[in-house]
């Protein structure tokens, strides 16, 4: 296995070995798209949350090669899209069905890897309303990302990005 930095540098474990937080794991390289999502897949990773429109920047639709890939293996993997809108606040609803996806992934013992484009805003702000929901209300949550977040590259800016992401997460209620 190659390090974690080397396949998808911009993500990072909230919880580890089953909770992983990033970039688009895609890429207009069918070569480094498959090696990313080989990488998730060795660390036993079958549930994907994508929260990016489609078409979003000219992304390329990753979902048939993971699919190929997993089933290489035998393997299933269950792949989501519940976008959000880039630099924009969710709705506290499309929060709470990203929430639920992930909540019930874990309970049912998967491990799952949560994405938008860049790994910050969208991403940043459901992390942030998941720590906010386990143990770090508030600030501190947007604490516990920027601790999680340590070892990726721009790991200086910040997660979630806008100021009314941030507000969201401080702000958050269970329920």
């Amino acid at each position: 296995m190659q390090p974690e930095s080397m396949i998808i540098q911009k993500s990072y474990w909230v919880i580890q070995g089953r909770f992983r937080a990033g970039e688009y794991p895609g890429s207009v390289e069918n070569d480094e798209a498959r090696a990313k999502l080989r990488w998730l897949l060795d660390q036993e990773i079958y549930d994907f949350v994508d929260l990016t429109q489609p078409g979003e920047d000219g992304l390329i639709a990753y979902e048939s090669l993971l699919r190929n890939e997993a089933k290489k293996e035998n393997k299933t993997v269950r792949y989501t899209r519940l976008p959000m809108a880039d630099f924009s606040t969710p709705s506290q609803e499309q929060v709470k069905n990203v929430l639920g996806k992930i909540e019930r992934a874990l309970q049912a013992g998967g491990n799952i890897y949560l994405h938008c484009y860049g790994g910050k805003g969208r991403t940043g702000t459901v992390v942030g309303c998941y720590l906010a929901e386990h143990g770090y209300p508030g600030e501190s949550a947007l604490r516990k990302i920027e601790e999680l977040r340590r070892g990726v590259p721009d790991h200086e800016k910040l997660s979630p990005e806008t100021d009314g992401q941030r507000k969201m997460v401080i702000e958050w209620n269970k329920g």
